[in-house]
């Protein structure tokens, strides 16, 4: 009856101050995060430098991990075409090294 539906108007205005409360701070506490972090131009200032950092790191591993030929640049498909050269050339050394059975 009455007594119900008012027991559920105040649990619903307690419930209601609650997450009003909750999210006060919440709203704080961003504000002190966003106090900590500064302008937005620090924040861009702080991206570009990390992206500055990650392609010197890039860059780094390349020279590290490529060949150390004459500082010749070769895709997959140049170095399985030599391969292929190298091991047709060595059947047919082997098929002309064949004695003759005659």
């Amino acid at each position: 009856g009455i007594n119900a539906e008012y027991g559920e108007a105040l649990e619903n205005a307690n419930t209601n101050t609650e997450v009003l409360k909750n999210m006060g701070f919440a709203a704080k506490a961003l504000e002190g995060a966003h106090k900590q972090i500064g302008d937005i131009d620090k924040v861009h200032d702080l991206m570009d430098d990390i992206a500055e950092q990650q392609e010197l790191a890039n860059e780094i591993s390349s020279a590290i991990s490529s060949p150390m030929g004459f500082g010749m640049e070769m895709d997959e498909d140049e170095l399985l075409a030599e391969l292929e050269g190298m091991e047709q050339e060595d059947m047919d050394r082997q098929l002309l090294d064949i004695p003759d059975s005659a």
